[in-house]
Order: C-alpha cells, then structure tokens, then sequence
C-alpha cells in the first residue's frame, strides 16, 4: 500500500474530476482544430488538390523542406491529442503538448538555418503568437494539472 493519501495517488484508478470542464479547454480545443485544419489545407495546396493556386505559390509551398512538413504534421497530431485529452480531463495532456511545443521550436530552428523562416514567414508576427500561444497552453495544462483539474 502507498504512504500517500488517495488524493495524492497518481494511478489509474484516480477519478476523473466532476462538474463543468474549464471554459479554456474548449477555446484550446476550437485553437488546435484550426490549426489543423490550416495545415491540412496547406498540404492540400502543397499536393495540387486546390484548383487555382498561382504556379509561384506552389513553388514557394515545395521549396519548403520535407522535415518542415513532417514536424509541422507531428506537432498537429500531437497538439490534436493534447487538445482531446484536455477536454477529456487526462493528465498526460500537459506532457503531450510540451512535446508538441518542442516540435514547433525545432521546425522554426529547421527553417531559420536553411533559410525558409522569411519564405514561410514573411511577418515574423504569427509566428511568435504561435509559438507563445503554444507555450501558454503548456502552462494552462500544468496548472490544471497541479490544481487536480485533470487527472
């Protein structure tokens, strides 16, 4: 049996809290579905499946690198987990979006060295309310996290 007392416990059997989910893990969820949908639509275009795309921005779309593509694909799957398991109360949300959020900084340090940041990013803007944007959700779920509101 552990020392701990069982609202100290983290194992499976530790019930999800009740009442209400936080008003902000429904905006992180609408946030992450956007995000998603905007990279969807990017690799849509990137793949010719957007009829009427001028020949110069499917240039510029492929002479982004590949591991641009599939960092910015992971990061989206692992932020569309972290979203669905914040809104369904798991604890485990919090390291996923940590990850997600460390993908995000190597895809910008992947462009920035191979000189794609500015082709990708002509306003650094988006970019740094992306990336801090991201942060604050890692935050946002740690909190939840250390006030039990996500087990």
């Amino acid at each position: 049996m552990s020392d701990l007392a069982p609202e100290e416990r983290l194992d499976t059997d530790t019930p999800v809290p009740e009442g209400r989910r936080p008003f902000f893990t429904w905006v992180i969820l609408v946030w992450v579905l956007l995000g998603t949908l905007a990279l969807i639509a990017g690799y849509a275009t990137l793949f010719g499946l957007v009829p009427q795309v001028p020949e110069e921005d499917l240039a510029m779309l492929r002479s982004i690198g590949w591991p641009h593509w599939a960092l910015a694909a992971v990061g989206a799957a692992l932020n569309l987990t972290g979203a669905i398991l914040l809104v369904r109360r798991k604890a485990i949300a919090a390291a996923v979006f940590t990850v997600a959020l460390v993908l995000i900084l190597l895809d910008t340090g992947y462009l920035y060295t191979t000189g794609q940041l500015e082709t990708l990013f002509p306003h650094i803007g988006p970019l740094i309310v992306g990336i801090a944007v991201a942060a604050m959700i890692v935050g946002y779920a740690y909190n939840l996290k250390a006030r039990r509101r996500i087990v």
